[in-house]
């Protein structure tokens, strides 16, 4: 792009939108949860701008400028997927969403008596607001969100356009089912409002941002239930397991549970490690969570007339038989107190032991129900071969159409991208399990990049070549997240890219998954090696800074709880673009001192660092229990040591701004 359209988009934006053009800020923009190693070869993955929008009226004349002359736009939430759907492919501008966040809550007509699940209210919101911040909002209403993601501190218009299952799913379906209606701005600059009965409708959902950019979605609410319920199931095996969710899927047992969840025995351990104490059995588990909900007004004035002891016997009596259903099926109740852990930590999934190796490799898979287990075991095979401790949960999707119902599946390997070659040999593997997914019905969950050869497999021939044509008709000239989704194109003239194309991907995918195997064999003897590595690494003993960047999963927890960062909106006083910039400082070091990495760092961006609390706020949230606030400590000295601290004015400034934000007291409050 060159200076004098950078100048003009510059003048266009203004005021109403804040614009990041310094390298270590746009260099923050250029990667997401996952951690590809070759991306930034393939790809221009760093943007040239990242543009913050305030208005949509600012993000309208982005995208008309944009379209007109003809620069790449990529629209970002909280970037909480790892297949690179929110990264540059081209050098072009990053539509940071971040800023519009307003919502606003919707009367709606009130429901027949006969709707148990009544939509009385409807909530508005801009795409990038965050769903905890709306579980926030409702905190003070008698209202609810049906379902949420897993990823709890994502954006609105990030599960949208690339998830939609999670959290409440198996009751309420995908987020479509959820959504009345989508306010959407096209690359022409018309902006249109689809009802969820338009045909137009569910082509935003989970097509990553290639059609338009979605302003605000309309959410159905529900009345806010009154307690929740969770229950744990131990069973001996995975087939027990699944013979057990797929009974309680066709059954008609009330009341309906919310969630369902399984989990292998690989997860309970792990949480054992995280506890510290062996407090679960290591067996395949299903947790279901029950919730009690507020009754309606015939039912209300009978429940009144009831005494304690009897509402109590109710509640014992639907405990119990839950008990017969589960222990028919050779299952075994766990403690409550351990279902009440697990149900809490649902929102917290990437959480691990200090134990753990700290980079996650992930597989996410819609497969039907009853071909879950003969995939695990597949799956499982494949990974044992290859030298990898796979760990699979599941969330139950519920029934669809006359089948037993679908499984989101999402098998999890923690490794170390530190051994490089371990790593891509792993890695390698990630495609190789989705294609077996495939032979059992599946498909992936998302496409991002790196899935993109599997997507005639996810959408069908015939709802492909619909969406082609669609997009060609809104987005003529492609500035819309191109070079990904539907094909992918690299740099070098896309001899890479060749790669991506699914007659030459499938038999490399398979190669590799024949391969690996021998590859992890001949690695063996080098484990002696990693060994020794390792004892080197405890007699320098790594400090606790070095064990918080290499730990941090960039999950963005720490985002929504961080006072700096909602005082500020500035993307470096961000927990864990810190640990990003803590990295070029460590590995700038290891290189010499001032050179690589580290050089790229500058005082503006030291200074960023000392605008923080250490209210220990991100801490609190952190999935990997890292100590960030020692962290900070250490970060500060390492930069005050090479730039000085910052002026005290600007210090001063911060905490100014801090004691007269409503938004940070109202935080401290809530926390």
């Amino acid at each position: 792009m060159a200076e004098k359209l950078k100048e003009r988009l510059k003048e266009l934006v203004g005021d109403e939108g804040r614009i990041l053009e310094g390298d270590f800020e746009r260099e923050l923009f250029s990667t997401d949860i996952g951690e590809v190693p070759f991306a930034s070869r393939l790809f221009e993955t760093t943007p040239e701008l990242v543009v913050q929008p305030k208005s949509v009226d600012a993000l309208k004349k982005i995208v008309g400028f944009a379209n007109a002359e003809r620069v790449a736009l990529f629209p970002r939430g909280s970037a909480s997927s790892g297949l690179g759907g929110v990264l540059p492919t081209v050098k072009g501008v990053i539509l940071d969403f971040s800023l519009l966040k307003n919502l606003s809550l919707e009367k709606k007509p009130l429901p027949k008596k006969s709707e148990r699940e009544g939509n009385w209210r409807a909530l508005k919101v801009q795409a990038g607001v965050r769903w905890s911040e709306i579980e926030n909002f409702l905190k003070s209403e008698d209202f609810s969100l049906r379902a949420y993601p897993s990823s709890f501190f994502s954006t609105v218009g990030g599960w949208v356009a690339t998830g939609g299952y999670g959290v409440g799913s198996f009751r309420f379906g995908h987020l479509k089912e959820q959504v009345e209606s989508l306010e959407v701005l096209f690359p022409s600059g018309e902006v249109k409002t689809f009802q969820s009965n338009e045909a137009e409708f569910e082509r935003f959902f989970g097509t990553e941002g290639q059609f338009g950019l979605v302003l605000t979605a309309t959410l159905k609410l529900r009345k806010k239930p009154k307690r929740s319920l969770p229950r744990l199931a131990y069973f001996e095996s995975c087939e027990a397991a699944f013979d057990f969710v797929r009974d309680l899927v066709k059954s008609d047992f009330k009341p309906k549970p919310y969630h369902i969840k399984y989990l292998d025995a690989g997860h309970l351990e792990e949480a054992n490690a995280v506890l510290g104490e062996d407090l679960f059995a290591v067996k395949e588990a299903v947790l279901v969570e029950f919730e009690e909900e507020e009754e309606r007004e015939e039912e209300r004035e009978e429940e009144e007339g009831k005494e304690e002891g009897e509402k109590k016997e109710k509640e014992e009596e639907e405990a119990t038989k839950f008990v017969e259903f589960a222990t028919q099926r050779r299952g075994r109740l766990a403690e409550e107190h351990l279902a009440n852990y697990l149900w809490h930590e649902r929102l917290f999934p990437m959480k691990r032991s200090s134990g753990s190796k700290p980079t996650p490799l992930a597989c996410e898979l819609v497969l039907p129900l009853e071909n879950a287990v003969p995939f695990l075991k597949a799956a499982k095979r494949v990974a044992e071969r290859c030298g990898m401790d796979l760990q699979a949960e599941s969330h139950i999707l519920g029934q669809k159409g006359t089948g037993e119902g679908e499984a989101l599946l999402i098998l999890t390997h923690q490794c170390d991208a530190r051994e490089s070659k371990t790593y891509l040999l792993h890695l390698s593997l990630v495609p190789a399990l989705t294609r077996l997914g495939l032979k059992f019905g599946g498909v992936p969950y998302g496409v991002g990049i790196w899935n993109t050869p599997f997507v005639k497999a996810k959408f069908g021939r015939t709802t492909l070549k619909t969406l082609k044509a669609y997009k060609k008709k809104v987005d003529p000239r492609g500035i819309l997240n191109p070079n990904k989704f539907f094909a992918v194109r690299t740099k070098f003239w896309n001899f890479p890219g060749v790669v991506f194309k699914p007659l030459v991907f499938g038999p490399l995918v398979g190669a590799a998954a024949l391969a690996t195997p021998l590859f992890a064999t001949l690695l063996l003897p080098a484990k002696e090696v990693v060994k020794k590595k390792d004892k080197k690494k405890e007699q320098r003993e790594e400090s606790v800074l070095e064990r918080a960047v290499y730990s941090c999963v960039k999950c963005g927890s720490c985002a929504a709880n961080c006072p700096a960062y909602l005082v500020t909106c500035e993307e470096r006083v961000i927990p864990k673009n810190k640990l990003l910039l803590a990295k070029k400082l460590l590995e700038g070091t290891r290189r010499e001192r001032g050179k690589g990495a580290g050089s790229e760092v500058t005082k503006s961006d030291s200074d960023k660092v000392f605008l923080c609390t250490h209210c220990e706020m991100c801490q609190e949230v952190c999935q990997n229990d890292l100590d960030l606030v020692a962290a900070w400590t250490e970060l500060e000295k390492l930069l005050e040591d090479r730039f000085g601290k910052p002026a005290e004015e600007k210090v001063k400034e911060f905490v100014a701004a801090l004691e007269s934000s409503e938004d940070y007291w109202r935080l401290v409050y809530e926390n």
